[in-house]
């Protein structure tokens, strides 16, 4: 049933907002959604355990923090092109898809780079037992009444994961304005049994202006090396 109700819920956000993109409209859903009830994470129902983002995705749907999300990660016709490049498809190929003019593809495009409202990364640990690292480029846009608005960048990580943001806080003095942001995943060496060979964490990046929480689920796999 949950395809139905977000179709429902993002023609009311359609409704409401429309001038918001498809990706706006995602991103509102996705970063207003919560991850708990009555102050205790959502079980997972086949276990009992707590559940993780691999069971509920950004989190249960609240269409009412949807309606003002205070910041979006919106996306525009280069970021797909982009994010097609990263993938391997060739600008022929891409100028079909998008019925562009496209003629060539960036030097390195970076798929992590896509400016969608989660972060996934895979890495891949080394033999030495030096930290494994990666960086991820987002653009957020205001979409809260408010013009002056001050964002505070706050990270929930495990034990042995570091999470950098920066700039830690971005200002907003304009309607619609974007601002970029970095987030540095900083991971020590995995030490598992020989039969285990790889580890998954789970973290997540919120901003927050005192009203509105703009909140992204993180996920971390470090394989070890063969």
């Amino acid at each position: 049933m949950s395809c139905p109700h977000i179709s429902g819920v993002a023609a009311l956000l359609k409704g409401a907002h429309p001038d918001w993109s498809p990706a706006a409209i995602r991103s509102a859903i996705m970063t207003t959604a919560y991850t708990n009830t009555l102050n205790v994470p959502m079980p997972d129902e086949a276990t009992g355990n707590a559940s993780t983002p691999f069971d509920f995705g950004a989190g249960h749907v609240d269409p009412q923090r949807a309606m003002d999300p205070g910041l979006i990660y919106d996306l525009g016709l280069d970021d797909y092109v982009n994010f097609l490049c990263s993938l391997g498809y060739s600008p022929q190929s891409i100028k079909v898809l998008t019925r562009t003019n496209v003629t060539s593809c960036p030097a390195e495009p970076q798929s992590g780079n896509f400016n969608y409202p989660s972060f996934s990364t895979f890495l891949r640990q080394g033999s030495s037992n030096s930290n494994i690292s990666t960086t991820f480029v987002r653009t957020v846009t205001l979409a809260a009444p408010t013009i002056n608005s001050t964002y505070t960048a706050t990270v929930t990580a495990p034990t042995g994961i570091e999470l950098t943001v920066e700039p830690k806080m971005l200002k907003f003095s304009k309607r619609s304005q974007k601002l970029s942001f970095t987030l540095t995943v900083n991971a020590k060496p995995l030490q598992l049994p020989p039969t285990v060979n790889s580890q998954t964490y789970f973290a997540a990046l919120a901003w927050s202006d005192g009203k509105h929480v703009v909140r992204s689920p993180i996920v971390i796999t470090i394989q070890k090396s063969q």
